[in-house]
């Protein structure tokens, strides 16, 4: 990853007359070199799949991104299981990307496998539970599914408020609750949802600056 990053390349021309090298041609670098490397060790492996697949996904690179969370998926499944915190992550990541490449219901059904997992199993006190919730709510909304998106960013919200009441998840299922509301003309159940939001951000801030 280091070597990715390896900062005497950035902007600098490898050869004459060649455009500089961004940051982002790295990144992209970096994870054909990985899905190419099968000697490191499965942790270390899936860790690196995992942290230039979301920089890439976040710096649009989806294509490569996806390949990179296939294999991560992949290592998760072989290495921890099927039903392991490290799968489930490697699932959600993958579903976040799906949209941007117009597959919305493939990321629709594998956040639903997901967050299935996750109630299985127990896990959700965890990151994952909430934003993956919340997420299929954004999939849902983005259809025109009001009544599904409003319900999955209750649920969402219902996670944060009793597992995770400083997780960004919070203020974002509260405000996409606004934005249903708003758009039924419920402007006063639209209202009571970004106070809440608020709050939690003012929350967050001040157990942020108390640690």
């Amino acid at each position: 990853l280091l070597a990715s990053f390896n900062t005497a390349q950035i902007g600098s021309r490898t050869e004459a007359g060649a455009a500089p090298t961004t940051v982002v041609e790295l990144i992209e670098r970096g994870g054909a070199v990985l899905l190419a490397d099968e000697k490191l060790d499965p942790e270390v492996r899936l860790e690196l799949l995992t942290a230039l697949g979301e920089l890439q996904r976040i710096n649009g690179l989806n294509v490569q991104a996806e390949q990179l969370q296939v294999k991560a998926l992949q290592v998760a499944r072989d290495h921890y299981g099927a039903t392991s915190e490290k799968y489930v992550y490697a699932l959600v990541e993958r579903a976040t990307t799906l949209p941007d490449l117009g597959r919305r219901d493939e990321s629709n059904a594998i956040f639903d496998e997901a967050i299935a997992i996750m109630e299985r199993v127990g896990q959700q006190d965890t990151e994952s539970y909430p934003f993956a919730l919340w997420y299929r709510g954004v999939n849902a909304y983005g259809m025109g599914s009001l009544d599904e998106a409003l319900g999955l960013f209750e649920r969402a919200e219902a996670a944060c408020r009793t597992y995770r009441p400083t997780d960004s998840t919070h203020g974002a299922a509260l405000q996409w609750q606004s934005n249903v509301h708003q758009l039924r003309d419920a402007f006063d159940a639209a209202e009571v949802a970004l106070r809440k939001a608020v709050a939690t951000i003012i929350d967050k801030a001040r157990k942020a600056a108390i640690a």
